[in-house]
């Protein structure tokens, strides 16, 4: 695959986290709540700028035998 076509693929699947992120955003925050036993308030957590998100998206392929694997998706979130 030539790497037009892998940075095309990598920019479509950022967009449709970026979106199912911003879609579920309270569904998320809700869960959080729930799953916490101290949960941070929303108040704060916006306060904070914690509720903003920007993602980085590697693709690791298993080209010798060692990795996690052919197709692997690694996905660093940083808040």
């Amino acid at each position: 695959m030539d790497r037009a076509s892998s940075d095309a693929w990598r920019q479509f699947v950022l967009m449709e986290l970026v979106q199912y992120l911003d879609q579920n955003r309270e569904l998320i925050l809700e869960r959080y709540q729930q799953a916490t036993d101290a949960p941070i308030s929303r108040d704060q957590l916006d306060q904070e700028g914690l509720l903003d998100f920007e993602l980085a998206l590697t693709f690791l392929k298993d080209r010798n035998g060692w990795g996690q694997g052919k197709g692997f998706l690694g996905m660093n979130l940083i808040g």
